[in-house]
């Protein structure tokens, strides 16, 4: 049988054994965006423990430093 189910704005099929989704989905950094504005895209609120993960995850000690066109990683919230 095939399970299909939306995860983070993708299609994942799940077959009987299913492959693990990836756990952070990567992003490319647009003018005007913010630590909070990406989180807010990708979470739908503001979350001050996921932006902090997404600072984390990409060693980033500046938010202010993020430039257009900078790819990031985002951590695949799953529990949603």
């Amino acid at each position: 049988y095939i399970i299909i189910k939306l995860v983070t704005s993708r299609w994942c099929v799940h077959h009987k054994n299913p492959v693990q989704a990836p756990s952070e989905e990567k992003y490319e950094v647009k003018s005007g965006d913010t630590l909070d504005r990406i989180a807010y895209r990708f979470y739908g609120k503001y979350d001050m423990e996921k932006i902090e993960a997404i600072q984390k995850l990409n060693n980033i000690t500046d938010p202010a430093s993020l430039q257009i066109g900078q790819v990031i990683l985002i951590p695949v919230d799953t529990a949603r």
